[in-house]
């Protein structure tokens, strides 16, 4: 397939690749897989020649800010079976010759396989960990796919733990980076509330699937005995919803329903929204509270933090890792609405009276710690650390 990009000398080659894909439009591309593309970006803007390939709907090529973008189609499922290849993906990513192939996700073993197999050697493959499960079946496949890369990248330390321990890895054989965290622009929260109609004090907002590992009815019921304690008695709760399991919306809803308290003080936002429509709701917030019993990243919380939204988050590794062990908003312990209660309580008591200021400091957080420029760096670091020697 003919591409688009100049080569400078002595130019680093990073080649994405995702063996996955949403069937959508090419311009929603950039809108759902807005985490790829900011690390994409950041990378090229610090020097590497970076492309992105990517299964798709269609065959196309795109450059679009120093980074050019390769969708290849096949007659394969969206998202590859773990006994599945794309002869047209792995085609593509042996022409391109790139010096680092980065891969994303751990549920692509013969895919992986094949591709370590057919790159030259001195080519440097790393694949990054997404809240992937292991296997029960072919797992001694997905154990020999991931032992043949050269690292695996995971966002917290307890994930990199866990995979350590469960395949018996090396230490030397990952690395731990932040996951590129997608961002949304800062407003001025008296004009982000003018387009998204938020009110209250202080308002509230859940951002994630409904579904039951995220574990809304604790969240729900906790924000029940905070509002009968009285003591921010003005306060609303904005559920933005992007999708649902059917029956537990019909929970949170019936639970509501029973309950005046509740039906004045939430608002349910149903449907997808693209990344660039959420800036208003996100700056429309003062604290985002998530009840996930597990998460992969975390990218709702993050996005919502680089607009000063103060994160209310459960005692997890992903959350312990963005919020810096809880110095940055709180967390509470999951499963555990009494904990909810008391913490997000004693949060609201310290900083809801200053919470211009707090809300500033949030976004210097992200900023220096959770931005796609420092995701970038330390990419930059294990990248340099592969291929010193070439």
């Amino acid at each position: 397939m003919e591409t688009m990009t100049s080569v400078k000398p002595n130019q680093k080659h990073i080649l994405f690749v995702t063996a996955g894909y949403q069937d959508t439009s090419l311009d929603d591309f950039f809108n759902y897989a807005i985490c790829q593309v900011n690390q994409a970006e950041a990378l090229s803007s610090m020097g590497y020649r970076v492309t992105v390939l990517s299964r798709f709907n269609t065959n196309k090529v795109v450059s679009k800010e120093g980074v050019e973008y390769i969708f290849v189609r096949d007659n394969k499922p969206r998202i590859l079976k773990r006994w599945q290849r794309s002869k047209a993906l792995l085609q593509e990513a042996i022409r391109i010759n790139a010096d680092i192939v980065h891969c994303h996700g751990f549920i692509f073993p013969v895919f992986l396989l094949s591709l370590r197999r057919k790159l030259a050697a001195e080519i440097k493959v790393v694949v990054e960990y997404h809240s992937d499960p292991f296997f029960k079946i072919m797992r001694s496949l997905q154990k020999r796919a991931l032992s043949n890369v050269d690292r695996l990248i995971f966002a917290n330390e307890g994930a990199r733990r866990l995979w350590t321990e469960q395949f018996n890895f090396s230490e030397n054989h990952s690395r731990l980076s932040v996951e590129c965290a997608p961002s949304s622009k800062y407003m001025p929260r008296d004009k982000a509330r003018a387009i998204s109609g938020f009110k209250g004090g202080p308002v509230f907002l859940w951002n994630s699937r409904l579904i039951q590992r995220r574990d809304p009815i604790t969240v729900i019921k906790a924000y029940d005995q905070f509002l009968k304690d009285g003591e921010f008695s003005n306060s609303h709760f904005y559920w933005m919803i992007p999708d649902y399991d059917q029956a537990l919306l019909k929970e949170m809803k019936d639970y509501i329903s029973g309950n005046k308290l509740l039906q004045d003080s939430i608002t349910i936002i149903e449907g997808r929204k693209k990344h660039n429509e959420l800036a208003p709701y996100f700056n429309s917030a003062d604290y985002i509270i998530t009840g996930s019993l597990d998460d992969g990243y975390g990218y709702g919380i993050a996005d919502a933090m680089s607009c000063g939204v103060v994160p209310i988050c459960t005692d997890i590794p992903t959350f312990r890792q963005i919020t810096n062990d809880g110095k940055v908003g709180v967390l509470w312990e999951p499963g555990n609405k009494h904990s909810l209660v008391e913490n997000m309580s004693t949060l609201i008591r310290e900083t809801y009276h200053e919470i211009d200021a707090v809300s500033n400091a949030v976004v210097e957080y992200f900023d220096f710690n959770l931005s796609k420029e420092n995701q970038a760096r330390q990419m930059d670091t294990i990248y340099k650390e592969l291929t010193k020697s070439n």
